[in-house]
């Protein structure tokens, strides 16, 4: 009896430290491709510096290599955004539209000639009920 209580300990063990490896491989799989696109991100991200003009030809190796350290990155993106010109109309991410109308507002993507929402519909009924 004493010996099979060490073998299904052993065995437990064993398994714990299969399904430890098994992690482990697949968080440093997870970690190489993180870090091949890093490596393939920062160098477009020192070709557009470059481009843009954010840094002179010899600044393109050490831009490059600064994009991967995450405080270097934000003090990069902190200067290009201090030199980038307010007035460019696109902007990152969904585009933003803040059209308006007399007597009306946007509700989600389409401008609304009424109040839509149901204390507007409560009023505007009321009203017709009135004429």
């Amino acid at each position: 009896m004493h010996s099979a209580s060490i073998f299904d300990k052993t065995l437990a063990a064993i398994r714990v430290l299969d399904e430890l490896s098994a992690r482990t491989q697949r968080n440093l799989e997870k970690q190489a491709a993180s870090n091949t696109a890093i490596v393939q991100k920062s160098a477009i991200a020192g070709d557009l510096l470059l481009k843009k003009e954010f840094i002179e030809p010899h600044q393109k190796q050490a831009a490059a290599t600064g994009v991967q350290d995450p405080e270097q990155c934000l003090d990069l993106l902190i200067e290009v955004l201090n030199r980038t010109n307010n007035s460019q109309p696109e902007s990152i991410g969904a585009p933003v539209t803040r059209e308006k109308r007399a007597g009306s507002y946007s509700i989600g993507s389409h401008i609304a000639d009424h109040d839509e929402t149901p204390q507007g519909r409560a009023f505007r009924e009321h009203i017709l009920r009135g004429m």
